[in-house]
């Protein structure tokens, strides 16, 4: 069985701007005109500017929609984002952001600091002070009518932070589904022929960009995962699958009952969304496996999935399998740097030990190589 995993990285290979960069861009463009509604020489010159929209006169001519009242009206999704973007404390924390982490797990990161940083566990922590003062001026902004300030009540605080990251959330969605339609893609990539047949796919991607490009000339039609969610136009802030937050950061004993901030983090938002575990499926059936990594950067925040597709983990930890089958991974890398990258956030989601035994072959069952993507 081949199984191919992607990550973000596949859709940039592909020329698709859907970067954490990207998007940040993108939002800071809308979210100048929500700040300064009358100044549109300068928010033209903004768009201009843009790298998101130089080479792209499809992204331009939308972001220029803004500066006219009835072109809002009359564009849906415009008209949606710019509402969802209106007193959003996390628009209005990471367009504030100095120096903004530039991928998405940069932008977990972000996410996580804020919350840590406003765990009253954490309220004497002077590492957490700067954050702190960054998400009291967010607050602010967003928090028109005071009500949040005034009341000083967490658990409001919390109800709107998990709200507002919902509408991000959605912001995101729209953007991706508006990536897909304006941006061609023309590139290929010449290992997914050599891969063979593909089995089935587990997208850590919210697009459908494996569907489009290479389904179509496959011999078979492969199963599909896509366990953060998948983005739709037809959804909403609220019916939006896509997950977007944070790892577990407490301890075991901890984590079962400092519950307050669970609805940030990643295994809860896939329970709460429903989102596809079908891959656990396939991981049941009995035959070698091939597994092929693509544009995917091993971070820590998907451990819990890294680890069951690499080692293949019994869920119950007291239960062996009676049989363990042989898996091959192979993990493919942009450049060196990148591969660097991927090795160190391994050994944090592996272990050393295992990870060493994967790659120098000692493992029986279990092997584990690295590859440049040509």
């Amino acid at each position: 069985m081949n199984i191919l995993v992607i990550g973000n990285g596949f859709d940039k290979a592909h020329g698709l701007p859907t970067g954490y960069d990207n998007f940040l861009d993108f939002l800071k463009v809308l979210h100048t005109h929500i700040a300064y509604p009358s100044d549109l020489p300068g928010y033209r010159k903004l768009v201009d500017r843009s790298k998101l929209c130089e080479e792209n006169d499809s992204f331009r001519d939308f972001c220029l929609k803004c500066m006219n009242d009835a072109e809002i009206k009359s564009d849906k999704r415009l008209s949606e984002l710019l509402s969802l973007m209106s007193e959003n404390i996390w628009v209005e924390y990471f367009c504030a952001l100095r120096i903004p982490k530039r991928n998405w797990v940069g932008c977990e990161g972000n996410l996580k600091e804020v919350i840590q940083a406003i765990d009253p566990e954490n309220s004497k922590d002077s590492q957490y002070a700067m954050i702190r003062h960054s998400f009291d001026a967010a607050l602010e902004k967003a928090d028109i009518n005071g009500t949040l300030r005034k009341s000083n009540d967490l658990s409001l605080t919390i109800e709107k932070l998990l709200e507002d990251l919902a509408r991000f959330t959605r912001c995101l969605e729209i953007y991706l589904c508006l990536c897909l339609e304006f941006v061609p893609i023309s590139k290929r990539l010449n290992v997914i022929s050599e891969i063979g047949d593909i089995d089935a796919v587990l997208s850590f991607n919210y697009t459908d960009t494996f569907e489009k490009v290479y389904a179509p000339s496959l011999s078979k039609v492969p199963k599909y995962c896509y366990v953060h969610g998948k983005a739709d136009l037809q959804h909403n802030w609220k019916q939006t699958n896509m997950v977007l937050g944070i790892d577990e950061y407490l301890d075991e004993e901890l984590r079962n009952v400092r519950v307050n901030f669970i609805g940030f983090k990643k295994y809860y938002q896939r329970i709460f969304k429903q989102t596809s575990y079908d891959y656990t499926k396939w991981l049941d059936e009995r035959e070698e496996k091939n597994i092929f990594f693509i544009g995917h950067s091993l971070d820590i925040t998907d451990r819990d999935i890294l680890r069951d597709i690499i080692l293949e983990e019994p869920f119950n930890n007291l239960e062996k399998k009676m049989h363990e089958d042989d898996i091959h991974t192979t993990i493919f890398y942009h450049s060196k740097q990148s591969n660097a990258s991927q090795i160190e956030n391994l050994v944090r989601v592996l272990e050393y030990d295992k990870l060493n035994a994967l790659a120098r072959g000692t493992d029986r069952t279990r092997s584990l190589c690295f590859k440049e993507l040509c």
